[in-house]
């Protein structure tokens, strides 16, 4: 592939991401601190591509949120809605999330997987990183996680694509729907 035709993909991602976040709530930022492959995996990763990560931590997050039932066709609309772009080389592996609580999910929900895992922080902000978090640490314990609300949606595009223009991480985005097969 010829380098213009990565500036042409990498700049139709980044026009992408920013109607992605329009219509996003938050950025995410979740680390794992361990080498941790982009790809989706083979027999010989045991779990540790971004594949099966995000997977878990997807799970999790949705059914803290939503409640056991959150895999029925019934409960979509209320699933968290994101896309990971993948970050650095090596040791320094991470994704940037456009991210999206479900206008249909009702706070007191928020609210109550907040208070189930006592979280106490000065701001709704802090507290919804918390939960991401810890979340994140059930599936990769070395792991972080920072969350900020959208302010700029075209630079925080702009920020999370800025790595599209390889050719690895070209194919290497993920998305929830990926996820929700029912």
């Amino acid at each position: 592939m010829t380098y213009s035709n990565r500036i042409q993909i990498a700049q139709a991602t980044t026009d992408w991401a920013k109607s992605l976040a329009q219509r996003s709530t938050h950025f995410v930022t979740l680390n794992p601190h361990r080498p941790a492959r982009f790809d989706r995996g083979g027999v010989n990763t045991r779990g540790s591509d971004a594949h099966a990560l995000l997977r878990r931590w997807d799970a999790y997050v949705n059914c803290d949120l939503i409640g056991k039932r959150w895999q029925e066709a019934g409960m979509r609309h209320l699933r968290c809605e994101w896309v990971a772009y993948p970050e650095g080389h090596e040791l320094n592996r991470h994704w940037h999330l456009l991210w999206r609580l479900s206008a249909d999910l009702y706070p007191e929900r928020v609210d109550r997987a907040i208070n189930d895992h006592l979280i106490r922080s000065t701001t709704y902000e802090r507290q919804l990183e918390h939960l991401l978090n810890w979340h994140w640490k059930r599936v990769i314990p070395s792991g972080t996680c920072v969350i900020r609300e959208v302010s700029s949606p075209d630079g925080l595009a702009f920020y999370a694509t800025k790595e599209q223009i390889f050719t690895d991480n070209q194919a290497s985005f993920i998305t929830s729907k990926e996820f929700h097969t029912s």
